[in-house]
């Protein structure tokens, strides 16, 4: 009897270990990942950088400086269908910067509606200053050569709030001196507004653009990056 229970227990047991490793099998064939302890590899900094086995890396870092504003480029990575890189920029006050006029100009091409930008929050330290990060990727046509490239990066702004503040955008207008009004149009879930003064040399989409850019921060550049690499 005592044979029979232990002969039982063994095959339970033989079971289990069974069970366990096949579990750990198929976490391992799902793509499962495990943190890691301190000190071994670190972690991608996101998967909006993507990387492949084709991608490559350019130098450590690229420096401009334009409109009283410090840039650096950095983290730069080519692969067949992206760019990405990495920019950190000196602000005037901390809030929600990001490049949002920004062009990447291949030898005749020019790619100006191909990228994406996502705003790291916080400030950080690099190289001694205080500054404020973005993540950036431009998605590449097939056939375009980086052997003669640039990036630049027109001007970074700040986010419209998400309410505006429509007499303080008119006093900014009349400060600088730009002779356009306009009226705001609040709805329940929207907000719009109307032109009703311009210059007759302005057509009504630059005027907009003008009355636009006054309900939040802009700082003009360019900075200019030349990033040509060899794929």
């Amino acid at each position: 009897m005592k044979n029979k229970s232990y002969t039982r227990t063994a095959y339970l047991s033989l079971i289990g270990l069974l069970v366990i490793a096949l579990v750990g099998v198929g976490l391992l064939l799902s793509g499962a990942v495990f943190a890691k302890p301190n000190g071994g590899e670190a972690a991608s900094a996101s998967p909006f950088l993507e990387e492949n086995a084709n991608t490559q890396t350019g130098p450590a870092a690229y420096t401009a400086e334009a409109g009283g504003v410090w840039m650096q480029l950095s983290d730069l990575k080519v692969s067949s269908a992206q760019l990405s890189f990495k920019l950190c920029y000196e602000v005037p006050f901390e809030s929600d910067w990001a490049a949002d006029r920004m062009a990447l100009i291949a030898g005749e091409r020019e790619l100006r509606d191909q990228y994406a930008t996502m705003l790291l929050e916080g400030m950080t330290q690099v190289e001694g200053r205080s500054v404020q990060c973005t993540l950036n990727r431009f998605q590449l046509p097939a056939g375009i050569s980086l052997a003669s490239a640039r990036i630049v990066i027109e001007r970074i702004a700040t986010s419209a709030p998400e309410q505006p503040d429509c007499e303080a955008a008119q006093q900014k207008l009349i400060q600088r001196g730009v002779p356009i009004r306009f009226t705001c149009q609040h709805g329940e879930y929207s907000f719009g507004f109307e032109v009703i003064e311009k210059p007759a040399e302005m057509s009504d989409l630059e005027a907009r653009a003008v009355v636009s850019d006054a309900f939040h921060d802009v700082i003009t550049g360019p900075w200019v990056f030349e990033v040509s690499m060899e794929q």
